[in-house]
Formats: structure tokens, sequence, C-alpha cells
């Protein structure tokens, strides 16, 4: 019985190395995998929290009209997209151009009879402005869009009557987006007008300026708005969310690399240095952004390391590189 097990125990033992030693030719012959790498660099940079805000639009115009009567068109949509100057509703006119017909007649009369003395001049300058009052009301039947944009609330239709003053329309200029954020009392000392910052909304990475830090802020949060303005050119609409990379500390010198060198790996934010074929993953620790750079800090890092930059996501453990 003895004589078995120990013949068993032999046979397993012989199995567990085989199995090792075809588990270690696995792992060495892997491909070496092609990465690009950059070195490690030094340079100031902040810590940096990211914050959510709200897109608005820059200019947003409630468009009313000047002069009363009915509304004989107002063939727009909300949606529709204007251009500086298009009509939006167009106001019955009937009475007032047989008023203006009058008057250019009587304004017509008095040149006449003003060149040959017959009347002052005061009789002559009244006709005059009648008839320039009346031209002036009938320019403004048309009632305009004030700047390009899109129609956000369209307010009328046609046989409504209007009085001067009566909102026809919501336009709001969409070529520039003011983002809103609200950020601690410990973050506004850090920000100030005119400041780059890195804003992601619309699915896009996107540049923006710091335009307001407005000094009224929120009680119960101790929080303060801060505004800050894109250039839209990624169909930005406003109540689409945004979050805002911002500054929450003084700059600092700090070891820096590609923000493509830092990665998430088994929950872990780490960087894979490159010394000859051998990668080393390195657990790091970020301490800020500032464009594509990404300021940081980890054990054995040193300026003018490599580290890989494109590639690094595929590597495995024990697996080779090539630098490309």
């Amino acid at each position: 019985m003895q004589h078995k097990i120990i013949t068993a125990l032999f046979i397993f033992i012989l199995m567990f190395s085989f199995s090792v030693h075809a588990e270690d030719k696995k792992q060495s012959g892997m491909p070496p995998a092609i990465v690009v790498v950059s070195e490690i660099a030094s340079g100031m940079v902040a810590p940096q929290t990211e914050f959510v805000g709200t897109v608005f639009f820059s200019e947003v115009s409630d468009v009313a009209c000047e002069v009363d009567g009915k509304v004989e068109s107002a063939d727009f949509e909300e949606g529709q997209r204007v251009d500086e100057g298009d009509g939006l509703v167009d106001i019955n006119s009937d009475i007032l151009n047989s008023d203006l017909d009058k008057a250019m007649l009587e304004y017509a009369r008095a040149v006449q009879l003003y060149k040959e003395e017959l009347i002052t001049e005061e009789e002559y300058d009244a006709r005059r402005f009648e008839k320039e009052r009346l031209e002036i009301i009938l320019s403004k039947k048309t009632v305009k869009a004030p700047f390009t944009g899109v129609i956000v609330k369209k307010y009328v239709e046609r046989g409504e009557w209007l009085s001067p003053g009566t909102v026809v329309a919501t336009v709001a200029a969409d070529d520039i987006a003011d983002i809103i954020v609200d950020v601690p009392e410990q973050v506004v000392m850090f920000l100030s007008n005119g400041m780059e910052v890195t804003v992601k909304a619309g699915g896009s990475d996107l540049k923006g300026k710091v335009i307001a830090v407005i000094p009224s802020g929120d009680i119960s949060t101790r929080t303060f708005p801060v505004k800050i303005r894109v250039v839209n050119t990624t169909s930005l609409i406003e109540g689409m969310e945004a979050r805002v990379t911002l500054p929450e500390g003084e700059a600092v010198k700090a070891l820096t690399v590609n923000r493509d060198a830092v990665i998430n790996m088994f929950g872990n934010t780490v960087v894979y240095t490159v010394q000859g074929t051998k990668p080393t993953m390195v657990p790091v620790v970020v301490l800020g952004y500032k464009g594509m750079t990404a300021g940081i800090k980890g054990e054995g890092l040193k300026e003018g390391m490599k580290v890989v930059i494109k590639g690094n996501e595929r590597l495995r453990p024990g697996q080779e590189v090539v630098i490309k």
C-alpha cells in the first residue's frame, strides 16, 4: 500500500513539473509587443479636479415686434436655423400703405409749394416728417432675426393681433457656448479671467477660457459660479452636461509624461517604464494635467527614463517590447 502511495505521489510531481515547464515555455514564447516611448521630463504642474457643469447659449434674445397689427405670416419653426436679418413675422400693413401713399402725395405737393414760397418751412417739414415716420413704421412691419442662430421658441401664429413689445420668438446664438460650473471657495482663489481650461462636452474634448468668476456664491454649499466660454464646433446645445478640469492648488515642480503614458491597469493608475526590452509597471499618483502632459509621482521614477505611450494597454506580464 505504501509503495502505491509513493508511486502516485511521484507521478503527480512529475505532471506538475511538466505543466509549469509548459506554462513557462508558453509565456516565453509570446511575441514582443511593438510600442512607442517618450522620456520622462520635469515641469510645473498644478493639481487639478474635474467639475460637472451645464452648457448655456452665450446670447439669447426674446425678439419682439415694435408696431401693432395682425400677423400675416410666421414662417419659421422651433429648432430652425436663421441668419441675421431673416424675416420671422410679417404684420399686415394694408392701412399703413394707404396712409403712406397719401403722405407721399402731400409731401410731393409740399415740395412744389415750398419752392414757390407758398407754404412755410414748418409746414414743409411737417409733411416730410410724416412721410418718413410712416416709412419707418412700414419697415418694422417685418420682424427680423437680430443675429445668426437657432429658434428656441415660437410664440405667434397667423391671425394673432400683436401690440408693440409682444415677443414673437426666442433666438439663441449657438456659435459660442458658455459653461457654468459651481466650484468650492478653495478652488476659486486659483482661477482668473482668461485662464485656459479643458472641457469635455458633446463627446469631444474642447479648449475653453474662464471669462468670469461670479462674485455671488451659494451660502448653503459655499460654491461660486464660474463661466467658461468655448467655440461651439460640436453642436452643443443648452442643458447638456459638461465636465471642466480646473486647478485646485498652486503649480509645483513634478515629473511629467505624455498623458497617454498614464493608464488604469488592475484598478491602479500606472505607467510602463522600459529598460532595454523589458517593461516594468510602476504605480503612480497623478498630480495634475497641463494639455497633453501629466504630472506624476511614482517610486523609482527619474527624469530621462523611457515610458510607453502607445501599446501600453496591450502589454502582458513577462512580455518583451520592441520600440518603434
